[in-house]
């Protein structure tokens, strides 16, 4: 047994004493793997650390597949690592110097690397660096991943990666989040604005960012730019995986070639928080698999002229800057329940929902706002300035009109265009702004709130089932029909001023009507008796 014992100590002291730190002297010639290019002599093993000073007549080109365990490159150095050749780092990576992948090149790095100060990168076609756990990029260095070709970022490992940048300008060019362990994650740090051309997240993966600096997805300058891509391999209703972008700013900019930004979120759980789009040719994310793109923040517009997203979900504001304020995707539904969306800009949506609890819509004044079909699952509209916001339609087969309804400003302006009347299902509150129910009935269903304090509403006819008591404001009945129109309140109901101006049309009373302000008849007829009789009371 001691025998053993003293082998084993004797076999650890002896694996020891082989870990050397190699030192590049380069006095010889450039290839790495050449033994008297290094000080102690011999080329170093997986157990070895190098140090790369900028001495020496030679600077080290990696000229067959290499191993170290620490490498640290000193200012004014370089390493090249030849076509189709890689160099592995078993430990931490730190330079101050210039790192140079040539074609189909790899350098991989299991532990930290670093480029510190008057550091740089440099890469050829079809390159890859492959980190397991964290890379920094300080202050002054240059690493720019975007020389050209379909080069490679790839964070791979069991263990959680953090991306830190200090610096300014850095380009990761195509980012591939591969770690092989679920529990694994790569996270972006606070730091400075980078740009990026295409992120991959694989399954059972996740990228998360915590930073307050701008990820620009941007091709413009590259020699031979890649459709950029967000895609998150991560399917099903898991909500674990994929990108998490908690704080800061994506925005997508360039020329993408002739294509769009496309962004494939396969599974549940993704989202962004703040969002720019300023493409030429706009963004798609209709490979979304059922799930919508969820932006938790701003959505703004910059340019780009198409924008083919089958559900977005916008959490904060949007605004579009562009010349082309008919650029929607097909669903928009704004889901801020803390704290009051803004539609800040001219805007056409195709189909507009509002899912924002006890939060309404509001518009920035002076907008335009329409949409060709509007739905609520909480909240409403809420046209508090001189805005205007016009629907030209409902989601069916609801056959209501949904969610709160606030109108408040003088020159604020509700249009509805529905092609059928539909009663208010929830909640009217009018005090001051014009409602214009455009050749529709004003109705309201026994559960609606209706509150009228001042303002106009237009509408043809009034079919109330639930109680009104108007202290304000002025319904206005006219029509460009001529076929008969019905007044009917409930029991104990009431209109303020009301004031009759159809072309041809005739409106009868089929309730008693109760009125706190004036009567006026400017155009058309006002029957109280056919088809049945009743009385109007004045208050």
């Amino acid at each position: 047994m001691k025998r053993l014992y003293l082998l084993f100590f004797v076999l650890t002291v002896a694996s020891l004493g082989f870990a050397q730190t190699k030192y590049w002297v380069g006095n010889y010639s450039n290839k790495w793997e050449d033994s008297q290019n290094w000080n102690p002599q011999g080329t170093p093993t997986a157990n070895d650390d190098v140090v790369i000073p900028s001495t020496g007549t030679y600077q080290p080109y990696v000229d067959s597949n290499a191993t170290c365990k620490n490498l640290t490159a000193a200012s004014s150095s370089s390493v090249i690592i030849r076509q189709d050749r890689s160099l592995t780092v078993t430990g931490n990576f730190s330079t101050h110097g210039s790192v140079a992948l040539l074609l189909r090149a790899k350098l991989e790095v299991k532990g930290d690397a670093t480029w510190n100060s008057n550091s740089a990168i440099n890469t050829d076609l079809t390159t890859q660096c492959v980190f397991h756990k964290n890379l920094t990029l300080n202050w002054n260095s240059n690493f720019d991943y975007a020389f050209e070709g379909d080069g490679k970022i790839t964070f791979a490992g069991t263990t959680n990666s953090v991306i830190t940048i200090n610096n300014q300008n850095s380009y990761l060019k195509e980012v591939i989040v591969a770690k092989t362990s679920s529990s694994a994650t790569v996270t972006v740090a606070q730091g400075n604005d980078f740009s990026m051309t295409k992120l991959v997240i694989n399954p059972n993966n996740r990228f998360i960012v915590y930073t307050d600096a701008t990820i620009t997805f941007d091709n413009s300058g590259v020699d031979n730019p890649l459709d950029p891509w967000i895609e998150s391999q991560h399917t099903g209703t898991d909500t674990t995986y994929g990108l998490k972008h908690n704080t800061g700013m994506f925005k997508f900019a360039g020329i993408f070639s002739q294509n769009p930004v496309h962004v494939e979120l396969r599974g549940n759980g993704s989202y962004f928080n703040n969002v720019i789009l300023a493409t030429t040719h706009g963004l798609t994310a209709s490979g979304n698999y059922g799930y919508p793109m969820v932006v938790n923040g701003d959505f703004t517009i910059q340019s780009g002229q198409n924008i083919n997203v089958a559900d977005l979900h916008v959490g904060g504001n949007w605004e579009n800057t562009s010349t082309n304020t008919t650029t929607y995707p097909q669903k928009v539904t704004f889901t801020n329940k803390a704290s009051t969306p803004i539609v800040k800009s001219n805007q056409a949506f195709n189909t507009l929902v509002t899912d924002t609890g006890t939060k309404a819509l509001s518009f920035t004044p002076g907008v335009d706002v329409s949409c060709q079909i509007y739905s609520s699952i909480s909240g409403g509209v809420d046209v508090y300035t001189n805005a205007t916001f016009t629907v030209n339609g409902f989601t069916n087969p609801t056959n209501r009109i949904p969610g709160r309804w606030y109108l408040s400003h003088p020159n604020g302006v509700i249009n509805i265009n529905n092609p059928s009347t539909v009663p208010f299902n929830g909640w009217l509150e009018i005090s001051s702004g014009v409602l214009n129910l455009n050749n529709l009935r004003l109705g309201t269903l026994p559960e609606t709130t209706f509150y009228m304090l001042g303002g106009t509403i237009h509408c043809d006819g009034i079919y109330l089932q639930s109680t009104f008591q108007s202290y304000g404001g002025t319904i206005v009945l006219e029509s460009t029909g001529s076929s008969y129109g019905m007044i009917s309140l409930p029991a104990d109901s009431w209109l303020h001023t009301l004031q009759v101006q159809p072309a041809t049309k005739t409106y009868h009373l089929f309730t008693d009507l109760k009125l706190k302000g004036s009567f006026i008849l400017n155009s058309g007829e006002f029957s109280v008796k056919n088809p049945t009789n009743n009385n109007i009371h004045t208050m």
